[in-house]
């Protein structure tokens, strides 16, 4: 298990902007799967309730600008936030695959930039359309690097 570990932080350590990209993403989600396991096992809290805690926590609120204010961080930590296994295994296969076709074409410094820039637009997407439509009157949470992986496909298709 040790010898695991050490070679997961030397991937960290040597490995391209990509392998530090899914190894953060990768790393959140099994934070959030040990505590669900340890409060599971050693109180009464339901895996729910993480989860629910997790993302007001981690997410960025929508449709509040005073929440989203005072929380500010979760601009950043909502691109490394997946709740469900699902949701994260699509999003790391895309963006290890189109990840590794977009480092053929630019630089790592690039890769970077566009999958925090498509963050930093997906979300304030979300917000100025929660702000314009009726569907969106109450306050929620966004998470997920879904938009950022986005930008990475969208910067492929438009290159090739």
């Amino acid at each position: 298990m040790n010898d695991i570990i050490n070679q997961i932080k030397q991937s960290f350590k040597k490995g391209d902007i990509l392998t530090r990209l899914i190894i953060a993403n990768a790393g959140v989600y099994l934070s959030i799967v040990a505590l669900r396991i340890i409060f599971g096992l050693f109180t009464s809290i339901s895996v729910d309730e993480i989860d629910t805690f997790t993302v007001e926590y981690l997410g960025v609120p929508t449709n509040n600008l005073t929440e989203l204010v005072f929380k500010f961080y979760t601009l950043i930590t909502h691109l490394f936030l997946h709740i469900e296994f699902n949701h994260i295994l699509s999003n790391m296969i895309l963006l290890y695959f189109l990840g590794k076709i977009f480092l053929s074409y630019f630089t790592p410094k690039k890769l970077l930039a566009l999958y925090l820039l498509g963050g930093f637009i997906g979300i304030g997407l979300l917000e100025i359309i929660s702000f314009i439509s009726p569907k969106f009157q109450e306050a929620n949470y966004a998470y997920g690097a879904s938009a950022a992986v986005m930008a990475i496909v969208v910067g492929v298709c438009t290159h090739a």
